[in-house]
């Protein structure tokens, strides 16, 4: 039986201005309301096969501790629903960069944003396949 790993781990991360750079210039995106996903292929390397950047900007929401909380829900949406993602990643031995962008104004509800988040996957697999 193989077991689901549901972290979100160091390895997962979409770190560096050079490879987040990449992503903004090269890659493409789409909205999911309230979030706009930017993402990117690129061949595997030795990382994680999903590597994932979450913002929320100030200017959208301007108070850090509803910032911190917005992020932190998205954060725990995405490690509950990537497995597939990921999954299908390393089948295919390649590597996906995506950007998780916040665009409302308005802190979300937990429940409105994991549905937000299983929609955004879902199209996100079918505009890789």
């Amino acid at each position: 039986m193989d077991l689901i790993r549901l972290s979100f781990g160091k390895t997962e991360h979409l770190c560096g201005e050079l490879r987040i750079n990449k992503l903004f210039e090269q890659g493409k995106s789409f909205f999911v309301y309230p979030l706009r996903i930017c993402w990117l292929l690129a061949p595997q390397t030795e990382e994680s096969s999903v590597q994932v950047m979450i913002s929320v900007p100030k200017k959208k929401i301007r108070k850090a501790v509803q910032r911190n909380r917005t992020r932190r829900l998205i954060k725990e949406a995405y490690r509950l629903h990537k497995s597939s993602l990921s999954g299908e990643m390393q089948e295919k031995n390649l590597q996906l960069m995506l950007a998780f962008i916040w665009m409302s104004e308005q802190v979300p509800e937990y429940k409105d944003l994991e549905l937000k988040m299983q929609e955004a996957l879902r199209v996100l697999r079918n505009k890789i396949t």
